[in-house]
């Protein structure tokens, strides 16, 4: 058979064509991963000027967020600052002067220079603000050391020099020392108003406090001269010299609350200018701010341009080298796939693409056309093969024919001898079924007789038994006889005692009778006694009484009476009711004890009857026992016959066992020599 030219490629670019798919795939993967490196190339390189806008923004921020700080720590110091003046509280002047450092700190952080710009105005607040709190403390203890207990231990001198001249007797020490208890009170008024935190008029205060530490002074300066030798003079002068101290004391606290006008005029200027520094850093930042964002934004935009077009770049290069190695490599394949399946089909006249190619698809051509020669050759196979099967088929019919006689013969053979032996089979089973029916019958009779002879036996001993029970139902019957008469005496004298019984109580009816009449006289009496008793009048209700109790206990007496009448009379009736029932009893007693002797009669015969049934039974158990034995033996007699017929069955089974093994292999033969 002639082979044709095999097919070389076309309608690709010739070199490209010719390369193998490996490279042809990693040309391409080449190229992409090119596209994609200088893709992400510009993109990390965009991507860390957009880190520098973004890094630059934050600093803008964080730059204004100072000054928002700035601006919150000025406004606490400036408060706390406040707070203090008003109030004089030590912790507001401690959190005042830590709010102030943790500003200072913070500016140093944010990297402004000591001594210049916002650090140099915080300075200069700080400054202000310790001057404010120096002051103010001062003033604050002026107040609580000198003037409030300068204050009470002069209104206490007072209060004694009142007192004392009280006691003495001397109304004008004691009108002067009150007009000076007043004169205290209204100069410390003004002095507590004047240095207050609420600003009430402080200059009016002032003058209103000078005018009264005059008169004070003037009212301490006659005391002086009328207590002059007295007892009131020390405490008086006393009262003077703390009095001249108290005013000292109060103009020093005037001029430091002057002098705190002034520091707080500085603190406020420090921190307007602090504040004007933080609107200046926070308007400077938000400006710059928004110059980041607008470049930042102008960055991205152009980025997002340059990665559009490189990535439509990328996607059109792919698709080229795609639409490249497709036409390379997936072309020949489906050619060479169909003439895979042609030639599977067993086509083997087809032209095999790709031969003579340098790359995958032609080593693939040349491994399907030595397929494709195998296949022709296989062929070439199959026609050879068939003719050798048709000579090997016809000696295959001829030893078949020869086969068929021999198994004809030989079947006939086998038949014969499975019938001789199913013929025996036969007989033998009739054998053995008579001889079980045999078998059957003789156990069925023995069966019988035994049991017979079991009730000959058990009536036998049932006789023996009846005949115990017979006398001993004599002796019964003798005792019942013995007893019923005892019995019958015992009535008797029963009906005896009774009647005695009866006669007694009809003596209780006579009784009765004379214990009635006895109370009907007793009755008479004792009515005759109470008309008597009612004519004697007074003397006779006593008698009357006793002849009531009397008549009363007649009628008791009468009732009774009728109740033992009653109940003799049941007794009476009750008597002749037992007496007829004893004599009921009596009589059936006497019928019983004359059936006694009838059935004692009846006994004695009937035990007669039972000794000649006893003996009979006997003499019968012996006979069946002698059938029993002859039966026995003709149940032996069945069994060995069923034993030799069982035997003569088994002989039969393996002779048709044998029979059927010859014809299996016989047929084993025949099949071997039909397969071969």
């Amino acid at each position: 058979m002639s082979h044709p030219a095999s097919a070389s490629p076309r309608g690709t670019v010739g070199a490209f064509a010719h390369l193998t798919i490996r490279t042809k795939m990693a040309v391409s993967a080449v190229s992409l991963l090119t596209i994609l490196a200088g893709l992400s190339g510009g993109s990390v390189a965009v991507l860390a000027r957009i880190d520098g806008q973004v890094s630059a923004f934050a600093e803008r921020v964080n730059g204004v967020t100072l000054a928002q700080e700035i601006d919150r720590g000025v406004l606490d110091l400036r408060r706390l600052a406040r707070e203090f003046v008003l109030t004089g509280a030590e912790p507001v002047a401690n959190a005042a002067q830590a709010a102030a450092v943790a500003l200072r700190q913070r500016l140093t952080d944010a990297g402004f220079p000591n001594g210049d710009g916002v650090q140099g105005h915080l300075d200069a607040y700080g400054k202000a603000l310790s001057e404010l709190t120096e002051g103010k403390r001062e003033q604050v203890r002026m107040i609580r050391e000198v003037l409030d207990p300068s204050g009470a231990m002069m209104l206490e001198r007072f209060q004694e020099i009142r007192q004392a001249a009280a006691k003495d007797g001397d109304p004008e020490i004691q009108r002067l020392a009150g007009d000076g208890t007043e004169r205290l009170l209204l100069a410390w008024l003004n002095t507590t108003r004047t240095l207050s935190w609420v600003d009430l008029g402080k200059a009016e205060s002032t003058a209103a406090a000078e005018r009264r530490f005059g008169d004070l002074i003037a009212t301490l300066d006659a005391l002086v001269e009328k207590t002059k030798g007295r007892d009131y003079y020390g405490p008086v002068r006393q009262i003077r010299t703390l009095a001249r101290a108290y005013h000292n004391a109060f103009k020093r606290a005037v001029e430091i609350e002057a002098q705190l006008g002034a520091m707080e005029a500085a603190e406020k200027a420090a921190g307007q200018a602090m504040v004007a520094d933080a609107a200046s850093l926070r308007e400077e930042g938000l400006r710059e701010e928004r110059a980041v964002a607008a470049d930042t934004q102008e960055l991205i935009s152009t980025t997002q341009s340059v990665i559009l077009l490189v990535s439509l770049a990328g996607v059109a290069l792919g698709g080229l080298l795609t639409v490249l190695v497709a036409r390379a490599v997936a072309r020949p394949v489906m050619r060479m796939t169909d003439a895979m399946r042609r030639l599977a089909a067993g086509d083997t006249d087809i032209v095999i693409p790709g031969v003579g190619r340098r790359d995958e698809v032609g080593a693939m051509a040349d491994a399907v056309d030595v397929f494709k020669r195998a296949a022709i050759d296989s062929a070439q196979r199959a026609e050879q093969s068939r003719i050798d099967e048709a000579a090997r088929a016809e000696r295959v019919a001829r030893l078949e024919a020869l086969m068929h006689g021999f198994e004809g013969q030989i079947t006939g053979v086998v038949a014969a001898l499975d019938d001789s032996a199913a013929r025996m089979q036969q007989a033998s089973a009739s054998l053995s079924a008579a001889s079980a029916t045999t078998s059957r019958e003789s156990d069925a009779v023995a069966d019988a007789f035994a049991q017979a002879s079991g009730n000959v036996r058990s009536v036998a001993a049932s006789a023996g038994e009846l005949t115990l029970s017979i006398g001993e139902i004599a002796r019964q019957v003798e005792q019942a006889t013995a007893v019923t008469d005892r019995a019958v005496a015992e009535t008797d004298h029963s009906i005896a005692l009774i009647a005695d019984l009866a006669h007694s109580i009809g003596r209780i009816d006579e009784v009765t009778a004379l214990i009635t009449a006895i109370t009907k006289q007793t009755n008479l009496l004792a009515l005759n006694a109470t008309i008597e008793a009612a004519r004697a009048g007074e003397a006779g209700k006593g008698f009357a009484v006793v002849a009531g109790e009397v008549k009363s206990l007649a009628e008791q007496t009468g009732r009774a009476t009728d109740d033992i009448v009653q109940q003799v009379a049941s007794i009476q009736t009750a008597s002749r009711s037992a007496v007829a029932a004893i004599e009921g009893i009596g009589a059936v007693i006497r019928d019983v004890s004359r059936i006694s002797a009838a059935i004692a009669a009846a006994i004695e015969q009937q035990g007669t009857a039972t000794r000649r049934i006893a003996h009979n039974a006997d003499a019968l158990s012996d006979g069946t026992a002698d059938v029993t034995r002859r039966i026995d033996r003709v149940t032996g007699a069945a069994r060995d016959s069923g034993n030799a017929a069982a035997l003569v069955g088994r002989e039969a089974d393996g002779l048709s066992q044998e029979s059927q093994r010859l014809r299996r292999e016989v047929e084993g033969f025949l099949t071997g020599v039909k397969a071969a």
